[in-house]
């Protein structure tokens, strides 16, 4: 069948979601996602399927809004949440990604044609770091792509809809679904994940390689475990129906409770994706889909200004090619055509892309002067949130005074015990051991210049594929 309509499946029923208006839930996902009334529509935002489990623990009483879902701010302490993943384990709440169903004869051919990666070997039950760009070569969506069948496919990914926008424009025997209202996504991450998962599931995760995945049940309930390490290390995803979320969701945390295990609050979400060197939609570039109708779901200035010292008056000076935020392992130009592999091939001619992401590690008596405007007489500098702000916020970087770069995802590592953030720089700046200047502060407010080592990334040892803590 040539794909040009979404189908929608039944939501889960009203006994599972108490909190929910489930009526409301289902009108609110069909306009949300109906491609002839936009692929989002401001609306009251759902809980997550786990909402029972995560209300009872949620100290905070706090929650933050993450485009269809709200999820707790903070469980305990930030500090301890975001330390967790190297300590012991924690799980988080991913649900909030948009989740997109590809099945049909041509669905491998249609993937690789919007994608940079080298689909040849990819396997049942394995996933991929998948990158889409435009025809000027930037990122236009980038998330994980699963083969759960011959030729069935799911894409998750805040941007996914480009994919879904690039199924529409050709003939293709393909059938795309949306099914993020329908679908948890809980990561358990740190060295003492592997040992709470097995004895969740009664499963040896031994033999799961980093990739993998495979299909688990839980009494009756049906779950895939997938081999993932957003934060670098030892790592794994759940996925599964929403009608189970509370029910997945509190048995991790039951089982995990003599590990240690902690439950992860946005407020400490993505300090992992910063200290793996992972560069993020919209916190670290933004998506060149921005201004088409397969936009990410909630564009970076739907809610709020961008922040920080930098100028940006124009969206597209975020925009990236894979390379630029090293992405250079999904980029395969000699295996297929894809959209975009014409710039790309020109910026590897070019001797590669003009600029690199580095990491940034900043001066903590810099650092000081900034907080200590809070406690002096003149103008006070905006203090940092920490461990970050979870915008957009970008900040200018100098070399002898001159704007070189930027700088985005500033945050404090609890495990570093430093501040760092990524850094955008041009090549002949993109060096380890060098020195630059970050102007803090927004633009036209008070700012202060803070010191900062250039330095390679990740910012810690890349571990993700162990298997065993």
């Amino acid at each position: 069948m040539v794909a040009n309509s979404t189908t929608r499946r039944e939501m889960p029923a009203a006994e599972q979601h108490p909190l929910l208006d489930v009526e409301r839930y289902k009108q609110d996902w069909s306009a949300a996602t109906d491609p002839q009334k936009g692929f989002y529509l401001e609306r009251t935002p759902l809980f997550s399927s786990a909402a029972a489990a995560q209300d009872a623990a949620n100290s905070s009483r706090m929650l933050w809004s993450w485009a269809p879902i709200w999820l707790p701010w903070e469980y305990t302490s930030w500090l301890e949440e975001a330390r967790s993943f190297h300590d012991t384990a924690y799980i988080g709440d991913w649900s909030g990604i948009v989740k997109i169903r590809f099945r049909g004869a041509d669905a491998l051919k249609f993937l690789s044609f919007i994608g940079t990666n080298n689909l040849q070997k990819f396997g049942i039950n394995q996933a991929k770091h998948h990158v889409q760009v435009n025809e000027a070569g930037k990122i236009a969506s980038q998330g994980l792509l699963y083969r759960v069948g011959e030729e069935d496919f799911l894409y998750t990914g805040n941007s996914a809809y480009w994919a879904f926008h690039q199924l529409k424009q050709g003939k293709w025997n393909v059938d795309a679904e949306i099914e993020s209202a329908e679908h948890f996504v809980f990561s358990v991450q740190g060295p003492m994940s592997r040992v709470i998962l097995e004895e969740v599931f009664a499963s040896d995760l031994g033999s799961l390689r980093f990739n993998d995945s495979f299909l688990v049940e839980l009494g009756d309930v049906e779950v895939r475990i997938v081999r993932t390490g957003i934060t670098g290390e030892l790592g794994y995803e759940l996925h599964g129906s929403t009608r189970f979320g509370n029910l997945v969701w509190s048995k991790v945390v039951a089982a995990g409770a003599a590990h240690g295990i902690k439950q992860l609050g946005v407020r400490s979400q993505i300090v992992s994706h910063v200290e793996a060197g992972i560069a993020t939609n919209d916190r670290d570039f933004i998506s060149a889909a921005v201004n088409t109708p397969g936009a990410p779901l909630i564009p970076p200035t739907a809610r709020s200004r961008i922040l920080g010292s930098y100028e940006l008056d124009d969206s597209s000076l975020l925009f990236r090619t894979p390379s630029e935020v090293n992405f250079f392992r999904q980029v395969s130009l000699d295996s297929h055509d894809f959209i975009g592999r014409d710039a790309l091939a020109a910026e590897q001619r070019a001797g590669g892309p003009a600029r690199r992401l580095m990491g940034l590690i900043w001066n903590k008596k810099d650092l000081l002067d900034v907080y200590a405007t809070l406690f002096e007489e003149g103008p006070i500098v905006s203090p940092m949130d920490l461990p970050r702000f979870l915008g957009l916020s970008v900040d200018k970087v100098l070399s002898s005074g001159n704007v070189i770069g930027c700088s985005t995802s500033r945050v404090y590592s609890p495990y570093l015990r430093s501040m760092i953030s990524l850094g955008h720089l041009p090549r002949e700046h993109a060096e380890a051991g060098g020195i630059v200047t970050i102007v803090w502060g927004n633009r036209g407010e008070a700012q202060r210049e803070v010191r900062a080592e250039v330095v390679e990334l990740p910012f810690k040892p890349d571990v993700r594929r162990i298997t065993s803590p």
